[in-house]
């Protein structure tokens, strides 16, 4: 039976690749690429399909870089942890026993920082950020295909005048047509995803960071040595908080589509995510599990267009 199938199998490859039109596209493609014709190819398509094989380019590019920040920014939270640790066995092993407690405060916060702030960070950042790209290039990857075939086709019936060349170019046309707004809509999706993504990448590292940065004993130490009050930190808080405030009242940046989306929004949308997230890790700390991966469930789209 194996035989039998795999013999039907071999017989359909050759009858596709050998037959009529196959042989037909690949003359035409070989005088082509000779010199011996020159393809009847629109400068504007060219341009076109140019620019869309540079974005699709560009989006897989910047898909990759958010996975990397997302490890990093757990990897980072992972280093900070191992290293509270290392300097507290550090402590305890040259008998500092003033500094002991503070050094088991400092990994106290670093391990629920690890296993509370930063994963509630990355959580909400795949969510927003990575999730924003789950999107694919491959229907106008394969309409381009067929659309290189169609021209081929024309090509090969215009150069010897056969009567078919007037359906192969309307199959022609009617496929450039096709690409064009598969392309249209791939720049859009790339587009929202490129605000979406930077909007998470500002709120969730200003959560993580801003989480740490605002430790009540990093404030004491910074007032014990540099004489900084309370009405200090105030003032850079409002300060921070009014130069936020001015950002998200600019304008959104253009889209495709028509549609206005807020950068301000997803910010903010970043921010909400981070806390819920933290809660959710946050009880899961506090009953003590030791689970130090505890993932959250990712949305099941593949295609987020809200």
């Amino acid at each position: 039976f194996k035989a039998r199938e795999l013999a039907l199998l071999l017989a359909l490859h050759q009858t596709m690749f050998f037959s009529r039109e196959n042989r037909r596209r690949r003359k035409e493609s070989f005088l082509q690429k000779i010199g011996a014709r020159a393809p009847n190819e629109s400068p504007t398509w060219v341009e076109a399909a140019k620019r869309h094989s540079e974005l699709a380019e560009r989006v897989q590019d910047t898909r990759r870089a958010t996975a990397e920040y997302r490890v990093a920014l757990e990897g980072l939270s992972r280093a900070g942890l191992a290293l509270a640790e290392q300097l507290r066995g550090l402590a305890s092993a040259a008998s500092t026993e003033a500094s002991d407690d503070a050094l088991r405060a400092a990994a106290e916060r670093e391990r629920k920082m690890h296993r509370v702030t930063a994963a509630a960070g990355a959580h909400a950042f795949r969510e927003l950020a990575e999730d924003s790209f789950r999107f694919s290039g491959d229907a106008a990857a394969e309409l381009s295909s067929r659309r290189r075939e169609a021209r081929l086709d024309y090509d090969s019936f215009a150069a010897r005048q056969d009567d078919r060349a007037d359906e192969a170019k309307a199959r022609l046309d009617s496929l450039t047509a096709a690409c064009e707004t598969e392309f249209a809509d791939f720049r859009r999706k790339s587009a929202k995803a490129a605000v979406k993504a930077a909007a998470a990448f500002d709120g969730c590292r200003a959560f993580v960071f801003d989480r740490a940065a605002n430790d009540g004993p990093v404030k004491n130490i910074l007032r014990r040595n540099h004489h900084v009050t309370n009405d200090d930190f105030l003032r850079v808080h409002r300060r921070d908080h009014n130069k936020q405030q001015q950002q998200q009242r600019k304008p959104p940046p253009p889209s495709d589509s028509g549609e206005a989306t807020s950068y301000a929004t997803y910010s903010a949308a970043a921010l909400v995510l981070c806390a819920l997230h933290e809660t959710h890790l946050g009880h899961a700390y506090a009953r003590g599990d030791d689970d130090d991966d505890d993932e959250l469930p990712a949305r099941s789209s593949d295609d987020d267009d809200d």
